[in-house]
């Protein structure tokens, strides 16, 4: 976040706000989130890995690497604007094309717009967009 804040400082363009997700904004961000980027902890650990430290909070994503996703995945379709897009970082054992389906199912679309692969990490960016 130090990071984040000392760009917004140099540029003025952004408000930074570290928050665990989006429980702390209730219902006041629904509809209004015009670009949503996660970049999640997304390594597959023992689910016991969670949360240990600060720095673990940073990498380890559970089982399946996607359960820090999985909560805030259900969350996204009511915060996006109508014009709103959704981006994420993914890597194979994720899942994304299961991650695709289940927005889908909720009214956005999905599709991958990059792909690489990093050392062992073949990783995805998803985006999301409404499908009206």
């Amino acid at each position: 976040t130090r990071a984040t804040r000392e760009t917004t400082n140099n540029h003025g363009v952004f408000e930074q706000c570290q928050t665990r997700f989006v429980q702390s904004f209730g219902d006041r961000l629904n509809n209004s989130v015009d670009v949503l980027v996660f970049n999640p902890p997304y390594v597959v650990t023992p689910n016991e890995e969670i949360d240990v430290t600060e720095e673990a909070s940073a990498w380890a994503g559970g089982s399946c690497g996607r359960q820090v996703l999985d909560v805030l995945l259900p969350q996204v379709p009511e915060l996006l604007s109508p014009n709103g897009r959704f981006y994420l970082i993914t890597i194979e054992e994720n899942k994304p094309n299961e991650i695709i389906e289940f927005l889908e199912l909720r009214g956005l679309r999905g599709t991958r717009v990059m792909e690489r692969q990093a050392g062992r990490e073949h990783l995805s960016v998803l985006r999301f967009t409404r499908s009206e």
